[in-house]
């Protein structure tokens, strides 16, 4: 196997692994979260094919209008605001 072959799959699994670890923004996620009303909200962790484009991506469970939701925020970086997709 070629040295270039050994780097390349070392640069992949690290970028996946930054994903994971990086990848899911509670701070953004509550933040979106509060001022569309919702309310007990807790976090389950980064969702892994739930927001295509976008960077972040933080799974929610919570109450609006008292009644139970859960879902997904994604949000991006810089420029690229975000957004709640539901379960």
């Amino acid at each position: 196997m070629k040295l270039e072959h050994i780097v390349f799959g070392v640069i992949i699994i690290l970028f996946i692994g930054l994903k994971f670890l990086i990848g899911n923004n509670p701070t953004e996620a509550k933040k979106v979260l509060d001022i569309e009303g919702y309310e007990k909200v807790s976090f389950t962790g980064y969702k892994l094919f739930a927001c295509g484009n976008y960077f972040h991506s933080t799974g929610f469970k919570g109450l609006k209008n008292g009644k139970e939701v859960s879902g997904t925020v994604c949000s991006g970086l810089l420029f690229k605001g975000s957004l709640i997709k539901y379960n």
